[in-house]
């Protein structure tokens, strides 16, 4: 189902630093092989990133921090089911907590909360759309954080 594209001798190129990974599915099997494909690279953020340590992580364990958790998952849930099908399979997949996959991607937000200051515009995911005959790509990164650990 998944595949990685790594750069060999020059085939299957896309890049041989970022890998590349192709699949199909429903929002939940997409994103199972998202996770079970990048399992190293998100456990790897989770464990290594300082923003998850020192910021994140104290915050989610709070009241505040849990209540606002809580509302932005039920918000999450109503206007957006298909993304939290797709982060229960990238869960799944990575062997990640549901709730610390949760956590991953609202650390702009949370950054915003407690320190109350205009984000950087010049930071954000990137998003990627290509239509012709020859070529159809939608493509997205998730940018979490300001610095990339």
């Amino acid at each position: 189902m998944a595949k990685v594209y790594e750069k060999r001798n020059g085939v299957g190129v896309y890049s041989s630093n970022v890998p590349y990974l192709r699949t199909t599915g429903s929002f939940y099997e997409v994103g199972y092989d998202i996770g079970k494909t990048f399992s190293d690279r998100i456990k790897g953020y989770w464990n290594e990133s300082e923003l998850m340590k020192q910021i994140l992580i104290p915050y989610a364990a709070t009241d505040n921090g849990r209540k606002y958790i809580e509302s932005s998952l039920g918000i999450c849930k109503s206007a957006f089911p298909q993304y939290i099908q797709q982060l229960q399979g990238i869960s799944d997949g990575s062997g990640l907590l549901f709730e610390d996959c949760f956590l991953l991607i609202l650390g702009t937000e949370i950054k915003s909360v407690l320190y109350s200051k205009e984000l950087d515009t010049n930071m954000g995911c990137t998003d990627v759309y290509a239509n012709n005959p020859k070529c159809k790509v939608i493509a997205h990164n998730e940018v979490s954080t300001y610095k990339i650990d």
